[in-house]
Formats: C-alpha cells, sequence, structure tokens
C-alpha cells in the first residue's frame, strides 16, 4: 500500500510540472498592452524665486502666485513654509478691487472704490484695507453674501466679517447659489458680468449703518461697495481648495516685528 502511494503522489507531480510548462509557454486569454498619458492638472505660475525687502514693523507683499487646476473637480493642496522666525509672520493673501455700482445696468462708479487684501488661506479670515478713493474704512463693514433668494432665512446668509476677524468657515458656503452648478459668472451669462472666476463667494463693503443682524437695508444700496470678481477662501493652516477648472491667486505677505534685527531672513514656500 505504500508504495502505491508514492506512485500516485510521483504521477500527480508530473501532471503538475506540465501544466505548469503549459502556462509559462504562452497558454494565456490575453495579453494587452497599455500606452499611459499623464495629465497634472495642477499647473503653478509665478515668480518663485522673489526678494522683499520689508522694513522692520511693516506689512510687506511678494509677488503673485498663481495656481491654476484644469481638472472638472476641485482639487487639494497644501502651502507651506519653512519660515522659523518668531519676528515673521507669513500668509497667503488675495486681492480684490470693490467699487459702486450703478443699481440698473451695474455700471461701474470709479468714484467710490476700494482694495482690499484678504486670507485665501488661514484658520481665521482677515482683511485689511490699502488704498482708496472716496471710502472711507470706519463706516464700511465687509459682508460675505449668499447669493439667491432659497438663502433668505439662513441665519449665514449675511456674515460680518470686520477687520481681523474670528469668521472661521470656508468661503463659499456650500448652500451658497454662487458654488453650485448653474453659477457662471465668468462668462456674462447674466448681462452684466464677466469675472475671472466663475463661482465663487462675494465680499461687499456695506455702510455699517445699514446692517441690521443678518439683513442689509436696501434703500442704502446705491452706497454699498460690490465685488468685481468672487473669492475663494480655504480655513486651515496650510490646505489650499483650487476650484475645477479655475484659479488662485496670491500674495505672499510678510509681517515684520518692529523690533525685530536686521538681515537676511530666507524663507521657502512649498505648493504640494
Amino acid at each position: 500500500m505504500k508504495k502505491m502511494n508514492k506512485k500516485k503522489l510521483m504521477t500527480f507531480g508530473i501532471v503538475s510540472l506540465f501544466a505548469i510548462a503549459l502556462v509559462a509557454a504562452g497558454a494565456y486569454y490575453a495579453l494587452g498592452t497599455f500606452n499611459l498619458n499623464i495629465n497634472q492638472p495642477i499647473s503653478i505660475d509665478g515668480d518663485l524665486a522673489q526678494t522683499v525687502n520689508c522694513d522692520a514693523g511693516d506689512i510687506c507683499l511678494g509677488t503673485s502666485i498663481k495656481i491654476s487646476n484644469s481638472d472638472n473637480n476641485n482639487k487639494v493642496v497644501t502651502v507651506t513654509n519653512n519660515n522659523a522666525n518668531l519676528d515673521v509672520d507669513v500668509g497667503y493673501m488675495g486681492k480684490l478691487r470693490l467699487v459702486n455700482k450703478d443699481l440698473v445696468n451695474w455700471n461701474e462708479n470709479t468714484d467710490l472704490e476700494a482694495t482690499i487684501y484678504y486670507t485665501v488661506l488661514n484658520d481665521t479670515f482677515s482683511w485689511r484695507y490699502e488704498s482708496s478713493n472716496g471710502f472711507t474704512e470706519g463706516d464700511y463693514t465687509l459682508i460675505y453674501y449668499k447669493d439667491n433668494d432659497a438663502n433668505v432665512d439662513d441665519p449665514a446668509r449675511l456674515v460680518t466679517l470686520g477687520v481681523d476677524g474670528g469668521f472661521n468657515y470656508y468661503l463659499p458656503h456650500f448652500s451658497d447659489w454662487n458654488e453650485g452648478p448653474d453659477a457662471n459668472y465668468c462668462g456674462g451669462d447674466n448681462g452684466f458680468d464677466s469675472y475671472l472666476h466663475c463661482k465663487g463667494a462675494k465680499l461687499w463693503l456695506v455702510p455699517t449703518d445699514a446692517i441690521t443682524g443678518t439683513t442689509v437695508d436696501w434703500t442704502k444700496a446705491s452706497g454699498f461697495l460690490f465685488e468685481t470678481d468672487l473669492i475663494w477662501y480655504s480655513n486651515t493652516a496650510d490646505t489650499l481648495t483650487v476650484p475645477a477648472n479655475s484659479f488662485i491667486e496670491f500674495y505672499p505677505q510678510f509681517s515684520v516685528d518692529e523690533h525685530t534685527t536686521g538681515g537676511a531672513n530666507p524663507i521657502e514656500i512649498t505648493i504640494a
């Protein structure tokens, strides 16, 4: 009996080797050859080797850096820096011009306008005023205004941002019509606007006395300063959402303590 088992075992081993030999000789169902072309939807434009001269105690801007996204979906990138100098705060600021408009045809009235810089990414939204024509900063409040009547009862429809305010969620909000699939401000489809960004959030400067709670007094709208483009803001320290088929442009900002010592302060900003 032991000899028979041994013979059977040897026979099974020979058959198995024969099957393996057939496969090795090219017995397969299909062979596919694929040429993979990889498209990188994120591209970076701008001066990535800048020299910024800044006096102690000042806030200084570098030149703009543009992150573009050619994909049909929003993409997330990280923006970090290696700054180790506690006397220098590094930020990333967007630039926006706000202007008074004719309420009938929405043409710009440049006798009343303002330019602001606002945080593109930070865990707290803040903004600062830099230049104006007929604009008195103390008389106005910056607001985020959700569009569309569907938001009329939304308590966050009008958010007062203030200066260095504690606003801490992203713009545009998910329930904002201007972030949705039907929004298109870059082609002039509504007969008025032809912005650089098709979707995003509206920032307005509104006379402070025209704001009550989460509503604005439209009888005073002739004094409003309206958006000239839509913006995006990410409420994180380093994670930036770049909208689909669009871009985000920011200016590196360096806030230098007035008591810091002089000298070179190399800083690397990494976009990944």
